[in-house]
């Protein structure tokens, strides 16, 4: 997500322009809906990912066992050991990929509370203390970049950024 500011360069309260960012996202219904589509596609992505990476590993783990059993009595100690100990990693990674995807299921926003939650940004906004305000930015905000000769800003948010807010924010 980026917002821009242009013309001549002023001063800027970048807090204040990030702050604005989000205000305009509430109530723009259309920038809204993009946004929430941006963060369930990264979700979505995130879980195709893991879920590529499980399917992979289910595989690895089928032939392991298979190598294992026909190894039983033929290979050395060392061996068996080595392949068991291969099975554990898979068996383990395995387990913090559904733990992670089960965090990832969580995590997509649900329309109507991820409308809300930026509904309530603005009120809850002015109630933070200057530590609490830096954080949320620093949630927000992946980038900011300056072209001096254009006289430009670029603020690129975190999808993510905007996801665990609107998750804070809802609950």
């Amino acid at each position: 997500m980026l917002a821009r500011a242009a013309g001549p360069m002023q001063p800027i309260d970048l807090a204040a322009f990030i702050v604005g960012q989000i205000r305009h996202i509430a109530k723009n219904q259309a920038l809204m809906a993009e946004t929430l589509r941006r963060v369930k596609d990264e979700v979505r992505g995130a879980a195709k990912t893991l879920e590529d990476e499980r399917s992979e590993l289910a595989g690895e783990v089928q032939r392991l066992n298979r190598e294992l059993k026909n190894a039983a009595g033929r290979e050395s100690p060392a061996r068996l050991a080595d392949i068991q100990d291969r099975l554990r990693m898979a068996d383990r990674r395995m387990t913090e990929i559904d733990d992670e995807l089960a965090r990832l299921e969580r995590r997509m926003p649900a329309d109507r509370e991820f409308e809300s939650a930026f509904k309530l940004f603005d009120p809850l906004w002015e109630t933070l203390a200057p530590q609490e305000q830096a954080r949320v930015i620093e949630l927000l905000v992946k980038r900011v970049d300056y072209d001096g000769q254009k006289g430009k800003v670029v603020v690129t948010f975190h999808d993510s950024g905007l996801a665990k807010l609107a998750e804070s924010l809802a609950s």
